[in-house]
């Protein structure tokens, strides 16, 4: 129906044949968060060696927390505790994405599972 009132022009026509534009069904609030994941191609050089650097002491002055907190959530997530270790970036990746997940239910205003009810707000808003 919106393809009819709205058709798509020059960089949004994906097929000529079946004009149809895509809709978003992932969320995203940048505008809204904090922070916001960049790609390693998005960071100056400088900014990600600091980044590294801080996270890697962040890592290990909370280490014994943050592997309490994977170990909990790894079976409710499927995220890897062994694989989450395997560099700086990691970490920070897995923590994210957790974090990320349970923001964009609140914001949505759905249940969180009950489990998450030993992860947040806290520890996951500390680690995050």
């Amino acid at each position: 129906f919106l393809a009819g009132l709205f058709p798509p022009r020059n960089l949004h026509l994906y097929n000529t044949y079946f004009p149809w534009n895509p809709v978003p069904i992932y969320p995203t609030y940048k505008d809204h968060y904090n922070i916001a994941y960049m790609t390693g191609s998005q960071k100056c050089l400088k900014y990600h060696a600091a980044t590294i650097k801080a996270v890697g002491r962040f890592r290990d002055e909370y280490k014994e927390n943050i592997t309490e907190f994977l170990e909990f959530v790894g079976p409710y997530t499927g995220i890897d505790l062994a694989e989450s270790f395997n560099s700086t970036e990691s970490i920070w990746m897995a923590i994210y994405t957790m974090w990320e997940s349970v923001y964009t239910v609140i914001e949505e205003e759905l249940p969180l599972p009950s489990w998450t009810d030993k992860i947040y707000p806290q520890p996951l808003t500390f680690l995050a």
